[in-house]
């Protein structure tokens, strides 16, 4: 569509709800994996991505979802990190990344294993874990004395190579929503009729791009490029295929894409005079918070490092209004759920009600008896401090109760 031009302010409320923050205002059927692609599985991403999104989801409804129904898996993807999958997109996923050079069988060939140890291996755990769900430690302690003391080390390899080749599937979570401890189950048996060699790498490829500028678009190709782990002549030649599902909108100056079908959807939002007002939590790697190259077009320079590490990692952020205004933080105190929070600008009154609110939504999905918000004054520059900081950034930071209830 010629001529069709946006700022990223007005791109930002698009986003708003395109990727489902609206709909945690709103009491709707929940479908988990029918609006964002790419939520990152690691808990307690997972958990807390779909409670941003969603009013009435529980904790247990994302576990009945991929672990009885079967709706999604958790599977090494986009840059070779874990992802919820759903399973029309397998194949898709599966080709479009499996030629992934972090792929683990390079590590166990650096410990000295050889591509015969292990497919003789992976034969042997197959024929344990068949019939049955098991973790890596029941595994091991079920292989032959040998192969452990042959693998040694690269044994922690195996599994998620299992998992890369189609063979091994992350079937389960034992140990509740901060527990990324998988069981493993046998892919066919897990997921029959399931045929991963159903699509080709390089239409594996333009199905992620098309779910890529439908989740996030408008975006750039060096956003999907960044986020696909994609080469450059990969990326290039997937926006080619998609010719015109894509329209070109000039998004402050820039070029961006978005899919075809969503530019209505984007014109009734810029026609909009409504704006978001709400607060939303939303977790380290967030999927939209991790989804762009250039973040610039939410976030100014000087905020970058309180949301972004050294390494591009996002850490806790509060979303007010639509912006990325500020930075949270949660711990246990036996059966009370602690938020700690700092708003980047002097918010009134209302901002702290509503991450009250989130806050007390937060307790009620995941089981706990009661809350308590504290207020901090300010937040750590996570690409001064330790490597880890990003997972708990108000850790260590004092701050004073302004709000605690019961469940």
């Amino acid at each position: 569509m010629a001529g069709l031009t946006a700022t990223f302010d007005q791109v930002n409320h698009y986003l708003w709800h395109r990727q489902g923050f609206q709909q945690a205002l709103e009491s709707a059927p929940i479908n988990l994996f029918g609006d964002v692609f790419g939520i990152y599985a690691t808990a307690p991403t997972c958990y807390l991505t779909l409670l941003a999104r969603h009013r009435d989801f529980r904790f247990t409804d994302l576990l009945r979802a991929v672990e009885d129904e079967r709706q999604a898996v958790r599977m090494r993807g986009m840059r070779y990190s874990n992802f919820l999958i759903p399973v029309r997109l397998l194949p898709a996923l599966f080709q479009a990344v499996k030629r992934d050079p972090e792929n683990p069988i390079i590590q166990m060939r650096k410990l000295g294993i050889t591509d015969a140890d292990y497919e003789n291996t992976a034969e042997v755990v197959h024929q344990i874990v068949d019939g049955q769900t098991m973790t890596a430690s029941e595994i091991r302690k079920a292989l032959p004395v040998e192969v452990v003391e042959r693998f040694g080390g690269a044994l922690s390899y195996l599994y998620p190579q299992m998992c890369a080749d189609g063979r091994l599937v992350r079937a389960k979570v034992r140990g509740g929503w901060k527990s990324d401890l998988y069981e493993y189950a046998v892919w066919d048996q897990w997921l029959p009729g399931v045929d991963l060699d159903s699509i080709s790498r390089e239409g594996g490829q333009v199905i992620l791009a098309q779910e890529y500028f439908n989740s996030y678009g408008p975006a750039t190709p060096a956003d999907l490029q960044w986020w696909s782990g994609f080469s450059k002549a990969d990326t290039s030649r997937a926006i080619a295929v998609l010719g015109d599902e894509l329209t070109r909108i000039d998004v402050d100056g820039t070029e961006h894409m978005i899919l075809a079908s969503r530019v209505d959807d984007l014109l009734t939002t810029l026609a909009s005079t409504d704006q978001p007002k709400e607060v939303r939590l939303l977790p380290v790697w967030d999927a939209y918070l991790m989804a762009y190259r250039d973040r610039t077009r939410y976030l100014p320079d000087e905020r970058y490092g309180y949301i972004y590490d050294r390494g591009g990692n996002s850490t806790f952020v509060l979303l007010i209004d639509g912006k990325l205004g500020g930075v949270w933080d949660m711990a246990e105190d036996k059966k009370t759920l602690v938020i700690k929070a700092v708003m980047f600008d002097r918010s009134d009154n209302s901002a702290w009600q509503q991450l009250r609110d989130e806050g007390m939504r937060l307790a009620k999905s995941a089981g706990y008896s009661s809350t308590r918000v504290l207020r901090c004054e300010s937040a750590p520059i996570l690409r001064e401090g330790s490597q880890n900081l990003f997972l708990s950034p108000l850790k260590d930071v004092p701050g004073e109760t302004t709000f605690e209830s019961t469940i």
